[in-house]
């Protein structure tokens, strides 16, 4: 399958399955580097969190720039000027402390082909949460959908304000993931 990147003991998960950390005790720990672990710990999830509420320290790990450097993230409460249409966490594929250093969301992203994956290999981190586990969805998750095709299905997403609500996979574009994020009048890659 395409998780074999992963090194053994991580799953970053699917449309029907939680991702899986069988390797360390907490975020802290990266299991791909040479450092001390602490004592194993199993754990499971399906919520992705919005990497633009979370910020990143991990200077040096990420190809990306830092992200709490990026003029998109958000600095302080003060910058969340939509709480109630800003995700902080849902439905998604990869543990939150494995993309901590990945930028969020933007309005331009695609959305992947594969919908059973959602993010990976995908390039666009919209694609975490692009994975219709709710709603009306087809029997058989397409793995090869055009960008131009709608989606179908919906996630669960928890907002800044607390509270959490269902939402088409077609109107993620229209959240507030980032500070000064502007929805698009369609999502990219429609006609």
């Amino acid at each position: 399958m395409w998780v074999e990147d992963y090194p053994t003991g991580l799953y970053p998960g699917s449309v029907d399955s939680a991702w899986v950390d069988e390797r360390s005790d907490g975020p802290w720990m990266w299991p791909w580097s040479n450092g001390p672990q602490q004592a194993k710990a199993r754990r499971v999830g399906s919520y992705t969190k919005n990497n633009w509420t979370g910020g990143s320290w991990w200077l040096g790990m990420s190809t990306e720039k830092n992200m709490i450097d990026l003029p998109e993230a958000f600095q302080s409460e003060g910058d969340i000027a939509n709480p109630s249409r800003t995700p902080l966490f849902a439905d998604g594929i990869d543990a939150w402390w494995w993309g901590a250093f990945l930028r969020g969301p933007r309005a331009t992203d695609l959305p992947p082909g594969n919908l059973v994956t959602g993010y990976w290999p995908a390039a666009d981190p919209i694609g975490a949460f692009t994975i219709p586990r709710h709603g009306s969805r087809p029997s058989r998750i397409p793995v090869n959908l055009p960008q131009n095709a709608r989606l179908s299905g919906a996630i669960n997403v928890s907002f800044w304000d607390g509270h959490v609500e269902q939402v088409k996979l077609e109107g993620l574009w229209q959240l507030y993931w980032h500070r000064d994020y502007v929805p698009p009048a369609k999502r990219p890659g429609l006609p």
